[in-house]
Order: C-alpha cells, then sequence, then structure tokens
C-alpha cells in the first residue's frame, strides 16, 4: 500500500485513502497540544481547538523556528490530503472540485468523511462529465484560472476593506478620493 501521497496521477481505493487520509488530518491536533504545552499554556477554547488547531498557535509566544515548524507540517499534510482526495474522487466518481474542498479547514472533515465511504466508480462506466470536461486545450484552463484569480482577489481587497474601515468606524477606504 505504499504510495506517493502528493502524486495526482491515478485513482486510489477506500481502504488506501482511509489509511493515509485520517492520519494525515489528525496529525494537526498533537502538534498543536504540543507546542502550546510545551510553553505551559493551556487550550481553553475546546471548540476552537477542535475545528481550527492551528488558529491557537497564531497569537503567542512561539518562536520564529516554531511557527515556521508548524507551518512546513501545515502545508505538506494539507498538500498531501489535497492529492489523495483528488485522487480518491476520481475512484468515486464524484467532481473533482469536492477534493479542492478538503484545503479549508472547516470542510476537511466533512469531505475526509464523505470520500472514506462513498463507493468507487462502476467498472466500464464512462468518465463523468467533469472529467471528459477537463480535457480542454491548456489555454481555456489557463484563462479559467486567471479570471478566477481576478475574481477572488478583487473580493478580497473590498471586503477586507469594509471590514478595516468598519473596525476603524469611518469609511476610509470607500468614500476616499483617489
Amino acid at each position: 500500500m505504499m504510495i506517493n501521497p502528493f502524486s495526482f496521477q491515478g485513482p486510489i481505493d477506500r481502504k488506501t485513502y482511509i489509511v493515509w487520509a485520517w492520519p494525515l488530518y489528525f496529525v494537526q491536533y498533537p502538534i498543536v497540544w504540543a507546542l502550546v504545552q510545551l510553553h505551559g499554556e493551556r487550550i481553553t477554547e475546546d471548540l476552537r481547538f477542535l475545528i481550527a488547531p492551528w488558529s491557537l498557535i497564531v497569537v503567542g509566544p512561539y518562536s520564529p523556528a516554531e511557527m515556521a515548524l508548524a507551518l512546513l507540517v501545515l502545508l505538506l499534510s494539507s498538500a498531501m490530503l489535497a492529492a489523495l482526495s483528488f485522487r480518491r474522487s476520481v475512484d468515486a466518481d464524484e467532481n473533482t472540485w469536492v477534493a479542492a474542498g478538503v484545503l479549508a479547514i472547516l470542510f476537511q472533515l466533512p469531505i475526509i468523511l464523505y470520500l472514506s465511504v462513498a463507493p468507487s466508480a462502476q467498472p466500464g462506466r464512462p468518465l463523468a462529465e467533469q472529467e471528459q470536461a477537463r480535457n480542454l486545450p491548456g489555454w481555456i484552463g489557463g484563462l479559467q484560472g486567471m479570471l478566477a484569480g481576478v475574481g477572488v482577489t478583487l473580493a478580497a481587497v473590498v471586503l477586507s476593506a469594509r471590514s478595516y474601515s468598519r473596525l476603524m468606524g469611518r469609511g476610509y477606504f470607500l468614500r476616499a478620493r483617489l
């Protein structure tokens, strides 16, 4: 059952997904707990720890080396989870965008649960429509990615400017003259 967890090539079955995905998901909890305990702090926000454990170490007495190590573990486990979830969604004949949701901390657990129980696709069944659509020329996919990136960036700028201006009590960014 040795596979390359960073590879997006080839589908994987439920058993292999369960063996790899669940430990990758749960590795974050002991690391955050140990880091908090190392500095003599206590985890008082249990729900926050269960939903987004990394948020507990954003602010605190942690050294840059500890933060870099925590970030490295988070990035590696997220990359492996994304690749494994993509491969599993292909095997389950699901929309591969389901696998992208595993990168959002709030959706990780439900998606891993779903992909762990989703049955494999029927053999000989034609590829799903979304998989056939992936075989578009490269420039179309690049254009779609660029447009999506522009849209997300614009939305993030507007939302952060509104949030900051509300926080400051005045609409600095939305009423400012250029």
